[in-house]
């Protein structure tokens, strides 16, 4: 009796793991994109309006579903925006399911703000294109390996309930 339930709860804990697993993959593909969608606001309204950048975070933050804008939006006063940036991008990875090469990427975000007018605008757009390679870059693994993590979870602890009885 006790082999058997052991055997149920390994099968269906390497079941959670892939699933889980697969579900970070796709959150992470998720929030690259309502960042995308959020940055591209960004540039329009940095733009086209006079408005201070923690007022554009703070509007971003209320449509989107991603607490990183409305974080930094708090902190700029503070700590301006290099510090917090970096202090809500620290807080809030784990949350966005970001890779290391995504991090690397969103610490670019600060660094717009060295430069106005026409450099700045050029500086948006490669931070726009590095995000979105990020992002296609995470479709392409969930593509690749999202089933194959899926079901290895589910394989892998049936393989073990196997080999142990």
């Amino acid at each position: 009796m006790y082999k058997i339930l052991g055997g149920i709860l390994i099968i269906l804990s390497g079941a959670y793991i892939g699933f889980y697993k697969s579900f970070k993959m796709k959150k992470r593909i998720n929030s690259l994109a309502i960042s995308l969608i959020a940055f591209k606001k960004m540039s329009a309204e940095i733009s086209f309006t006079n408005h201070r950048l923690e007022r554009i975070l703070g509007d971003i933050s209320k449509e989107t579903s991603l607490p990183l804008f409305f974080d930094t939006s708090l902190l700029i006063k503070e700590k301006g925006i290099k510090k917090a940036w970096d202090l809500s991008l620290n807080e809030r990875k784990d949350e966005m399911a970001l890779s290391d090469n995504d991090i690397i990427t969103f610490k670019k975000f600060p660094e717009i703000f060295d430069y106005t007018g026409a450099t700045q605008q050029k500086s948006f757009d490669t931070f726009l294109k590095l995000l979105t390679l990020s992002k296609s870059d995470a479709e392409n693994e969930y593509k690749k390996t999202g089933k194959l993590i899926k079901s290895g979870g589910f394989l892998l602890s049936l393989l073990v309930v196997i080999l142990l009885y």
